[in-house]
């Protein structure tokens, strides 16, 4: 195990269907399909971050007083507003400003799963919020986007989850952060201008550079790396990087990472909540067969079986 504090996250308040009214306000995000859009009011601080999985026939319309984003992880559906029209398939980016109104329609017999950020637009500093606001409802396509910009977007998603389901101290500050690295991206994907490379940091010892990577790993676990990367990162070649690694952790870069999401999914997992997918994608695995697979020679039960023991009435 990873030696990350476990901590249940609560459910988020104040959930409601679109077409229900202010009094038949739920507790909770339902734990299973949904056919209408929830109404997922943020809470205090600005920012809410939560998985919503459609079943069939799913459709309604929405005019919110809070801004949106939305990251499609499977599934097909047309969105619309009196200007335009989208289809949404999986890694589907979506933005909706507050004061919208728009239309969503799963397309029959491929219901959607999705995570959902709902934000109060008075975070975003003015010429960010009016650029949104501006530009209405956005979709970039992660079947046309660069693969490093799509890893940017998912890892955002997944650092949220993350720090909303432990709620370490900071993790609403982290959240506001990660809400504006979201819409900076956005901003500067409608204006077309090329991402910037990040700047590692060189000016370290090897195994100092090495063991900050290490410790990092932890809350990272989940990004789309590979090991050239990860070495390019901290200024070494791949071959330095896998030796330094194993000396300063005991393991290889490769084995540290998967137990570490491993970790992960397994506590997702005892919570009972998410599906299978979802603690798929929170946890860092691209291929849900592969998850299956390594996570019952890890623990010897399927992911599925994992989550259902955890539910009342299961068999733990």
């Amino acid at each position: 195990m990873s030696g990350v504090p476990t901590r249940r996250s609560k459910s988020p308040k104040g959930a409601v269907s679109a077409d229900e009214s202010v009094q038949d306000l739920v507790p909770h995000i339902p734990s299973g399909d949904v056919r209408r859009p929830l109404v997922m009011p943020p809470p205090e601080f600005g920012v809410r971050v939560f998985e919503s999985r459609h079943g069939p026939g799913f459709r309604g319309e929405l005019q919110d007083a809070f801004s949106k984003y939305f990251l499609v992880l499977a599934g097909e559906a047309v969105w619309e507003t009196d200007r335009s029209r989208v289809r949404l398939t999986a890694d589907s980016f979506v933005h909706v400003p507050a004061g919208l109104r728009h239309r969503q329609m799963d397309v029959a017999g491929n219901a959607v799963t999705l995570y959902a950020v709902h934000y109060e637009p008075g975070l975003l500093l003015a010429p960010v919020r009016v650029r949104l606001e501006e530009a209405g409802l956005q979709h970039w396509s992660g079947a046309r986007a660069q693969s490093g910009v799509t890893q940017f977007l998912r890892a955002c998603f997944q650092e949220m989850l993350y720090e909303q389901h432990l709620q370490r101290e900071g993790w609403e500050t982290v959240l506001q952060g990660k809400l504006l690295a979201l819409a900076a991206r956005s901003v500067r994907m409608l204006a077309r201008r090329e991402e910037n490379a990040p700047v590692s940091e060189t000016g370290w010892g090897v195994a100092e550079r090495v063991a900050n990577y290490v410790k990092g790993l932890e809350t990272r676990f989940f990004r789309q790396e590979t090991l050239d990367e990860a070495a390019r990162s901290v200024g070494l070649s791949r071959r330095q990087f896998t030796a330094v690694f194993r000396e300063v952790a005991g393991e290889s870069w490769l084995e540290r990472r998967l137990r570490l999401r491993l970790a992960h999914a397994r506590r997702l997992l005892e919570q009972g909540e998410n599906s299978v997918v979802a603690v798929a994608f929170e946890a860092g695995f691209e291929d849900v067969s592969n998850f299956h697979r390594v996570f019952k020679r890890a623990y010897g039960c399927t992911p599925k079986a994992c989550r259902d023991g955890a539910r009342p009435g299961g068999n733990r």
